[in-house]
């Protein structure tokens, strides 16, 4: 699996992107969108939090159903069904950003490169089947004791991911700076480059 981090600038990048690709209830990107797209984006990792009280070792069950494509279908109805309006686009964003849990998932392994990965259960509860892929992206963390989380490889780890998704990241916080100029904010945009245009002296 990614790190937490990794994870969660996975899911505040899809809000970013449907904020600047679209016209619906994720145009603020406020802070409270922000911190339910970076939960859910981490969402399928409770089986940790299961895993240690049923076992006592957080990767008992970790890896397992909460990383079908089943559960980020259940989350997305549950999520949208808490809003009045727009219900379609939320429930697509939030199964996408649920899913992309377990994508990312299946591209991290040990070693970058073409190296196969470890592969989630993606169809369950129909197969069991672990969907693996020929090429690591990610490189996984340590988790398995609390002591390890921030040593020294999970921060180069969280660096790696940092410098993977900032640049796309930035690049829909630009456009949705265009897209804000262009928009409602139009009149603010016009008298400022007014104010800013060469005086004829």
């Amino acid at each position: 699996m990614s790190s937490t981090l990794g994870h969660a600038l996975c899911g505040v990048t899809i809000l970013a992107a449907a904020g600047s690709l679209s016209h619906g209830p994720f145009t603020r990107f406020d802070l409270r969108q922000v911190l339910l797209f970076a939960g859910l984006a981490n969402l399928p990792d409770i089986d940790m939090l299961f895993s240690y009280l049923l076992t006592g070792h957080v990767l008992s069950y970790h890896g397992g159903v909460t990383h079908s494509l089943a559960f980020a279908l259940l989350v997305a109805l549950g999520v949208a069904s808490r809003v009045q309006s727009g219900r379609r686009s939320v429930f697509l964003l939030a199964g996408l950003v649920v899913a992309s849990h377990s994508l990312i998932d299946s591209f991290t392994g040990a070693q970058l490169g073409w190296h196969p990965t470890r592969g989630m259960p993606l169809l369950w509860p129909f197969s069991d089947e672990r969907f693996a892929m020929p090429v690591t992206l990610f490189p996984g963390p340590r988790h398995d004791t609390l002591n390890r989380l921030l040593d020294i490889h999970n921060l180069k780890v969280m660096a790696y991911e940092l410098l993977f998704f900032s640049p796309f990241l930035a690049g829909l916080v630009w456009m949705r700076g265009i897209a804000l100029c262009t928009g409602r904010a139009g009149r603010v945009c016009s008298i400022v480059r007014w104010m800013e245009r060469p005086r004829i002296k």
